[in-house]
């Protein structure tokens, strides 16, 4: 008897895995067996009757029998594993996925299984042995020479290659996965997503923004809520890092109204907490202190109960940034550097650059209030620049380059104040910071909102409205200012859909009215981008 075992209707796929469960795929032999068919020697007339094969012997039925009830145990655990872990067991969900791993002989049950158990290493924040799942169904799927699984296993290696800040080569596998995709699936989502958050580090966010409209169009072809989600999250940060806090906020608030919809526990949870994480640096940024910190810590409580330490050490991060805001810089260093220790734990290098970059500006503001002296500043942010540099970070490199020459300027040193400023804007210059249209730097006015063309190229939002109403009233065809290509009345990526009316009508987005303008306080760190 065949058993074949499915995931419960309930439980939306690529949660526990980079892929579905896969259906029994039929033997190749039929039921005669060899190569001439069920009756092959038959059909030339001639009886073989000596040549039959022996009737199995009662051992053989024993082994065969005790292989099929084997491998139905073994799909049974992997049953219980996803039940517990749904149940945010995760431990014991783990150890009945690698006890049937070590009895299942299937590649595709066991494809499936590794996807999983790497699943749940990066959901702890064990990358490596992540990786090294990755590559076992890497084996499998070149074994069988599928396409579809072999773009799975190049998804799961992409994956923990961007968390562990090999960034080349998380790009680099996740071409492979899309070189082997040939409709849009999830993995096409997901896949566009990893490129997403791989470009954001590197400061390229027109990139940036074009893959997560890419994976945005996938979640909504497929009705993926979970991908749908973590594209807003991505582009909450990226709006974030633009200095549009309330667009980021937006985007942030819709990914926390998805997470709502997840009704088995562990995937509510999980989600929750990286829709609150994203939530609380916009908020922040727009001088809603309370709202933020509460928001850090509700996501840091559902942390510690899931064991999940990368969002602990988020957690950590942001809220040391709102004790820094507050100009309570001894707590903010302090928990600056217990982030800085679970992030060296965890080897996410990008995490560790965001503590350091943190703690670099904890000690500029202890510099000022006379705490500290002009040394210990000066060796962090090189030693900033040296990581971000090593991951090709550039807005994080300008951050420090413009600290450095701050501190130079109060040595009086003008030299190495030039070159710091030379190098500062080189990166500006690098990156793209300036609006296509007036010419301006993104930031250079607080509350300036930023709006994203068909072909991801940022702008003023102010600046776009002008060139298509100038476009209306003179009749012409509009273009990018950038890249010349044709555009229609609408902008690429809007929230809710009141939005996408409001901006083809002209108007300016209801979001501004909705959300408090962001203004500069003295207790801000944001600079000029």
């Amino acid at each position: 008897m065949l058993f074949v075992f499915v995931l419960p209707n309930s439980l939306p796929p690529h949660q526990l895995s980079s892929s579905a469960l896969l259906p029994e795929t039929p033997d190749s032999e039929g039921p005669g067996g060899g190569g001439l068919g069920g009756g092959g020697l038959e059909m030339c007339g001639v009886e073989l009757r000596g040549r039959q094969p022996p009737p199995p012997s009662v051992w053989d039925c024993l082994v065969s029998c005790h292989d099929k009830l084997g491998q139905r145990l073994a799909r049974k655990r992997v049953e219980q594993g996803v039940r517990l872990y749904n149940q945010q067991k995760h431990l014991a969900a783990v150890k009945k996925w690698k006890q049937a791993l070590r009895r299942i002989n299937k590649d595709n049950d066991r494809f499936i299984t590794l996807g999983y158990l790497s699943q749940a290493h990066l959901d702890w924040g064990r990358y490596r042995e992540m990786l090294d799942f990755g590559f076992q169904q890497l084996d499998i799927a070149n074994e069988m020479d599928s396409p579809m699984l072999r773009a799975e296993a190049y998804l799961t290696i992409a994956r923990a290659n961007e968390r562990l800040g090999n960034l080349e080569k998380a790009v680099s596998y996740c071409r492979h996965s899309l070189y082997n995709q040939c409709d849009q699936s999830r993995t096409t989502g997901y896949v566009q997503l990893t490129l997403g958050n791989t470009y954001l580090v590197y400061s390229s966010f027109s990139k940036a923004i074009e893959h997560f409209d890419l994976a945005l169009k996938v979640s909504r072809s497929i009705h993926d809520t979970a991908l749908e989600l973590q594209v807003y999250c991505g582009l909450g940060h990226a709006f974030c890092l633009l200095q549009d806090y309330e667009k980021s906020l937006s985007f942030s608030a819709k990914a926390f109204e998805l997470s709502k919809t997840f009704h088995i526990i562990d995937l509510n949870s999980k989600y929750q907490r990286l829709s609150l994480i994203t939530l609380a640096t916009p908020l922040r940024k727009l001088g809603r202190l309370p709202e933020a910190k509460d928001c850090c810590q509700d996501a840091l409580k559902l942390a510690l109960t899931a064991g999940d330490r990368p969002t602990h050490a988020r957690c950590l991060a942001i809220l040391a940034d709102i004790h820094r805001q507050c100009l309570d810089v001894q707590r903010a260093y302090k928990r600056y550097e217990a982030s800085m220790q679970l992030m060296v734990h965890l080897e996410d290098r990008t995490g560790q650059l965001l503590a350091l970059n943190g703690m670099a500006k904890t000690l500029g503001l202890m510099r000022r209030q006379s705490k500290i002296c002009d040394c210990r500043p000066l060796e962090i942010n090189n030693k900033v620049i040296d990581l971000a540099s090593s991951l090709c970070c550039k807005l994080i490199m300008r951050s420090s380059h413009l600290r450095l020459a701050e501190l130079y300027r109060i040595l009086n040193d003008e030299e190495n104040d030039a070159l710091q400023c030379r190098l500062a804007a080189c990166l500006t210059e690098e990156m793209e910071l300036t609006c296509g249209v007036c010419g301006d730097r993104y930031g250079d006015q607080g509350g300036n909102s930023l709006d994203a063309l068909p072909c991801s190229h940022i702008f003023h939002a102010k600046c776009v409205r002008d060139l298509m109403n100038s476009a209306d009233r003179k009749k012409k065809k509009r273009n990018c200012p950038d890249c010349r290509r044709s555009l229609n009345s609408r902008l690429m990526l809007i929230c809710y859909d009141e939005l996408k009316a409001a901006y083809a009508d002209g108007r300016g987005p209801p979001s501004a009215t909705t959300f408090p303008r962001y203004h500069h306080s003295p207790c801000s760190d944001d600079q000029p981008l």
